[in-house]
């Protein structure tokens, strides 16, 4: 997301070029991952390890799709072969997102969640959707006159608004599920690096109801980013201060045993 920050910048040569770095990435890590799992796994079934953090694969597919779209309007020259790669990879991303909570929601019927099993990382289960949309506002505001945009703009627009329901429906659903953790399981409320994950699909719950709201003019969606956009700010100061005082207290400790 750092190159899509560049691009918005004006600086389209310096994202294309980490976008190509991430593509590669994302190519290498796209098939090596599966591959794994099909051909050189050591156990009879995978579904005790799905996680919130198999929606990673998903993140960062909508983020490639959100720096092909920013740049298919940053270079007119090149803007159709750039908005069709952001329309490939969001529609892939969208269905990696159907087949991974599948798996995920099997994985919870299946075996028994654990307070430690059932932490941040799922927050990821609405983050997923709301990179989506806004990689789905970025294809929204494509030059109208594109090939991939006459042909796949009513379906974007029908699909992220879908998404975005479905990620609103999802906030209740982890608040009740932290609730569950802490309160009912008394699991210690302390700094842990997985609450990052948490951080960032609120932020980005924010980002693209404003983006979305914006290219699709759904007034009302304008107040609920302002709101989020608070709560993400409320969440990314009280992890941070938490990580400030977990370091204070880990320099101290390595102080106090030398």
């Amino acid at each position: 997301m750092f190159s899509a920050l560049l691009a918005g910048a004006g600086h389209p040569l310096a994202t294309a070029i980490l976008a190509t770095v991430a593509a590669v990435a994302w190519l290498v890590l796209t098939y090596a991952i599966p591959l794994c799992l099909l051909l050189a796994r050591s156990r009879d079934s995978v579904l005790r390890g799905v996680n919130g953090t198999w929606l990673l694969w998903v993140v960062s597919t909508q983020s490639l799709a959100v720096c092909a779209g920013l740049l298919a309007r940053t270079w007119p020259a090149r803007a159709g072969l750039l908005g069709a790669a952001a329309a490939g990879l969001w529609g892939t991303g969208v269905v990696l997102y159907l087949v991974l909570v599948v798996l995920i929601v099997l994985r919870w019927l299946a075996f028994p969640m654990t307070p430690a099993e059932l932490g941040p990382p799922y927050w990821i289960l609405m983050g997923a959707t709301a990179i989506s949309v806004l990689a789905g506002a970025q294809l929204l505001a494509l030059p109208h006159g594109l090939a991939v945009y006459r042909l796949a703009a009513t379906y974007i627009s029908g699909c992220c608004y879908v998404l975005w329901a479905f990620g609103t429906w999802w906030i209740p659903l982890l608040v009740i599920l932290g609730a569950w953790r802490h309160l009912k399981w008394r699991w210690p409320l302390t700094y842990e690096t997985a609450l990052w994950s948490m951080v960032f699909p609120l932020g980005m719950y924010s980002a693209a109801s404003f983006a979305f709201g914006q290219v699709t003019h759904l007034a009302f969606l304008a107040p609920v980013a302002r709101a989020m956009l608070w709560v993400a700010v409320a969440a990314w100061v009280a992890v941070g201060t938490g990580g400030a005082f977990s370091l204070k207290r880990r320099l101290a400790g390595g102080q106090a045993a030398r």
